[in-house]
């Protein structure tokens, strides 16, 4: 599908999800997320997934509840 197009949102998003469900590296991870959001900053569901990744349920990055929220802000505001 990106193949055929590469601004497809929705594809990079399910991309997002499959690295989750892959155990990829947080920096690919990061890396997919970004892909999307540079298309889409207000991309809800890719930002609910990239939190679902970095959430400690899936202990890649295992954050803290206050250091999550913090990067939740920052995602909402723009900033990385």
């Amino acid at each position: 599908m990106l193949a055929r197009d590469p601004d497809d949102v929705t594809a990079w998003t399910w991309r997002l999800i499959a690295g989750r469900g892959l155990q990829i590296e947080p920096a690919a991870e990061r890396a997919l997320f970004d892909e999307v959001i540079r298309r889409h900053p207000g991309h809800v569901v890719a930002h609910e997934q990239y939190l679902q990744y970095v959430c400690a349920k899936w202990a890649y990055l295992a954050e803290d509840p206050v250091r999550l929220f913090a990067l939740a802000r920052r995602l909402v505001h723009g900033r990385r």
